[in-house]
């Protein structure tokens, strides 16, 4: 089974880019704390994110650098040559296929400096949203998932019980 779950921060800006045929991506670093039994050795690992169509689309919109973010995914590993030289190279990143974000919009808002992205006349997302894609079909159908409140704990994000 290939299945990676992260929790951690965009550490860069997100462009919506298209493929020659149109189809919708965006490639993003995530930032994401090793577990440390002290402060003073913390470590950051930076690890690639690719999403695709209705994914792409939706993190284009709503997540942006600093969001914190919780990704699900799978590891996959390309090859490629070097345009210049020919030389085969690797490139390993996790294609997301799920991500929620964990912060009320509040602090997103804040982040952001102003309401650009989020309109509350046009969106029923309460402090969190919860993005599904079922990748196994090709119309990439999605949710948004509303946590009820009895869910939520004073830590500002939400348990699966999963």
């Amino acid at each position: 089974m290939n299945k990676v779950i992260l929790i951690g921060r965009i550490a860069n800006d997100i462009k919506l880019n298209y493929t020659q045929s149109g189809t919708p991506y965006i490639r993003a670093t995530i930032a994401v704390n090793r577990r440390q039994t002290s402060r003073e050795n913390q470590q950051t690992d930076f690890i690639s994110l690719v999403a695709w169509r209705n994914t792409a689309s939706f993190m284009s919109q709503y997540v942006n650098k600093g969001s914190l973010v919780s990704i699900e995914g799978q590891l996959t590993v390309s090859q490629f040559s070097s345009k210049e030289n020919g030389q085969i190279n690797r490139s390993t990143d996790v294609t997301v296929e799920n991500i929620s974000l964990l912060e009320p919009r509040s602090v997103i808002e804040k982040r952001q400096g102003s309401v650009q992205n989020i309109n509350p006349q046009t969106n029923n997302f309460s402090n969190n949203v919860k993005f599904n894609q079922d990748m196994s079909y090709d119309e990439n159908n999605f949710q948004f998932e509303h946590e009820n409140e009895s869910s939520k704990h004073d830590l500002g994000f939400d348990f699966d019980n999963d």
